[in-house]
């Protein structure tokens, strides 16, 4: 089983390093999650009597690799989620692809909606669609390996 790793825990928050492969949340096919394992660990390590409470704030696609900020609290998790909705936490993104993009830095502008759990992009602001903006840039070219820096 893909395990994860704590990369920073307090009374509040746990940042996690998901493995790729590893589901962030529970699936109707019982898979191992993220979630459940940094619940077992809050639960280890709980003092007698405390209330066992960890949520995420947001997800990675299953084979990606990277940072899951957990709550420990409700109230860290309310306060958490609505800075992510309001568009306050910026996002970073690294990336290693084996093609090179056609332009070494950019930026990508698109207009983004939800449709049936999916996200999907348009060209043109469509009716419940939100603007989009991703910058990048390539940092490093080796070993046939690019790697991109991603906001």
């Amino acid at each position: 089983m893909k395990s994860f790793t704590i990369l920073f825990e307090d009374d509040y928050i746990i940042l996690a390093n998901k493995p790729a492969g590893l589901m962030v949340e529970p699936d109707r096919n019982g898979y191992p999650n993220l979630l459940q394992q940094v619940k077992n660990h809050v639960q280890a390590t709980l003092p007698a009597g405390m209330e066992l409470y960890a949520q995420h704030i947001h997800r990675l696609d299953r084979p990606v690799s990277g940072v899951i900020l957990f709550a420990k609290r409700k109230v860290v998790l309310k306060n958490l989620s609505e800075q992510f909705a309001e568009r306050k936490v910026r996002k970073y993104y690294n990336a290693l692809t084996e093609t090179p993009p056609e332009i070494m830095e950019g930026s990508l502008e698109h207009w983004h909606r939800k449709e049936k759990k999916k996200a999907v992009l348009y060209n043109e602001e469509v009716l419940y669609s939100e603007k989009v903006r991703l910058t990048y840039e390539v940092l490093k070219q080796e070993n046939g390996l690019f790697l991109w820096n991603i906001e």
